[in-house]
C-alpha cells in the first residue's frame, strides 16, 4: 500500500489473510497491524529504497520470508477474520450487560 491516507488498507489486510508478509506505509491502521520484521514492513515513501532492500532480502531468503507470512496470517487471524471479531464483539456485549444490570 503507497497511500498517504486511508484508514485500514485492503491489501494490507488480504496480503495478511494469504500469509504474505505486507509491505505499506504507516496509514491509517497499518501501524497496529504490521510489526516491521516480524509479519510484514512499513515504509515511508520518502525512502522508496528500503521497499526494494526488504523485497530484497525476503526474496534471498525463503524461509526468512515464510516466517514473516505466517506471522502476518496469525495477526489476520487473531485480529482481523471475522470470527475473531465476532467473538471480540460479543464479549464487550456480555460486560456491557453485565455492568447494565
Amino acid at each position: 500500500c503507497t497511500s498517504h491516507d486511508e484508514q485500514g488498507p485492503v491489501a494490507v489486510i488480504e496480503a495478511m489473510a494469504a500469509g504474505i508478509p505486507p509491505v505499506s506505509t504507516p496509514v491509517g491502521m497499518v501501524p497496529t497491524l504490521i510489526e516491521p520484521g516480524v509479519n510484514g514492513e512499513v515504509l515511508d515513501l520518502a525512502d522508496p529504497g528500503r521497499a526494494v532492500d526488504y523485497l530484497a532480502r525476503l526474496a534471498g531468503d525463503p524461509a526468512e520470508a515464510e516466517r514473516q507470512g505466517a506471522a502476518a496470517r496469525r495477526t489476520f487471524e487473531e485480529r482481523l477474520a471475522p470470527e475473531s471479531i465476532v467473538d471480540r464483539m460479543e464479549e464487550v456485549f456480555a460486560r456491557v450487560a453485565n455492568s447494565a444490570r
